[in-house]
């Protein structure tokens, strides 16, 4: 569906997102247990950073174990929770070795809950506001000013 984080923000990614957030799968008796409904958000956390994803129950999930796949674009809400849902928030940056410098978690320790309180809808994925610039050559330089 992507590589990475490119085409996170396609239309193709419905498979992957969850109320346009990362899918957090889970298995069924975890979810019930923290009252958690297939299409609800859920906040993952641990003491790296926390996320906001929405709950995808899935058949054959491993009891104690949620799956969250990698590439979700970063948006901050006022709490410091990724409002996107990126799996970034929750894992370590130490490499695996001086050769490869691949990241060195397939896996990482983290709690989750029902999401009670978000602030806004993921705005990941939309365009950077547009300002408007002009341009002038002044002695032979290039000057920038804006609106």
């Amino acid at each position: 569906m992507r590589l990475h984080s490119q085409m996170a923000n396609a239309d193709v990614n419905a498979y992957e997102s969850v109320d346009g957030r990362q899918a957090v799968m889970m298995n069924k008796d975890d979810a019930a247990e923290r009252g958690i409904k297939d299409g609800d958000l859920v906040e993952v956390y641990n003491e790296r950073g926390a996320l906001i994803g929405g709950a995808r129950i899935i058949e054959g999930a491993m009891r104690g174990v949620i799956y969250i796949h990698e590439g979700a674009w970063i948006q901050l809400d006022s709490k410091g929770r990724c409002n996107s849902g990126s799996i970034n928030m929750l894992t370590s940056a130490k490499p695996a070795s001086g050769l490869s410098q691949a990241t060195s978690a397939n896996t990482c320790l983290a709690y989750f809950k029902k999401c009670t309180n978000p602030e806004s809808a993921n705005k990941a994925y939309e365009p950077p506001k547009m300002v408007k610039a002009e341009y002038r050559l002044t002695y032979g330089r290039f000057s920038l000013e804006s609106d």
